[in-house]
């Protein structure tokens, strides 16, 4: 069985947090903080979804039963006047067997806002509207600055703006035949 996670969840983690907070738990921090690539981990008793920022998808897995008495602990220490013992540290373990899926992520409001940015320049440099620019043109040919995109490097010299045409330029036309 192939296991594609084994994080230590250590008393470090276990200090501080809130009750029933999903995404500031002991077993996500150690889960985020394990890998550099993770972008968010959100952790119930059922399942642990995990955000990845290379592949842009959300890992979705069932929590395993020693995560799960240890939800329950933690959410039993963290009650004030409760009374209730430290839960001992564990190694979070997911295997193949946890897998239930992965989905592609949402965008944020400020990756959407790149990739308008980004259609609208390709459908300038190609003369197409913007929504006929499909999401696999998206990013090729032009970086974000409006530079022709060389391979890795830039190029020095800037795509042509269309130039404004005056608001009254058909006027000019009639009065300089008229004279």
């Amino acid at each position: 069985m192939k296991t594609f996670y084994k994080i230590p969840v250590g008393q470090r983690y276990i200090k501080g947090g809130e009750p029933q907070n999903a995404t500031s738990c002991a077993i996500s921090r150690a889960i985020v903080e394990s890998d550099d690539d993770i972008i968010h981990a959100n952790v119930t008793r059922r399942f642990i979804n995990i955000t990845r920022y290379s592949t842009e998808t959300i890992e979705k897995y069932r929590t395993p039963l020693a995560a799960a008495n240890f939800i329950d602990a933690y959410d039993a220490m963290l009650v004030p006047g409760s009374g209730a013992p430290k839960p001992r540290a564990f190694t979070l373990t997911l295997t193949e067997r946890d897998w239930v899926g992965d989905r592609p992520r949402r965008m944020n409001q400020r990756e959407k806002a790149a990739e308008t940015a980004q259609r609208k320049m390709v459908a300038r440099a190609t003369g197409r509207k913007s929504y006929e620019v499909k999401a696999e043109e998206v990013g090729r040919g032009f970086d974000s600055d409006g530079f022709a995109a060389s391979g890795n490097s830039r190029s020095v010299t800037r795509q042509p703006k269309a130039k404004p045409q005056k608001k009254w330029a058909h006027r000019e036309s009639v009065y300089a035949n008229a004279s």
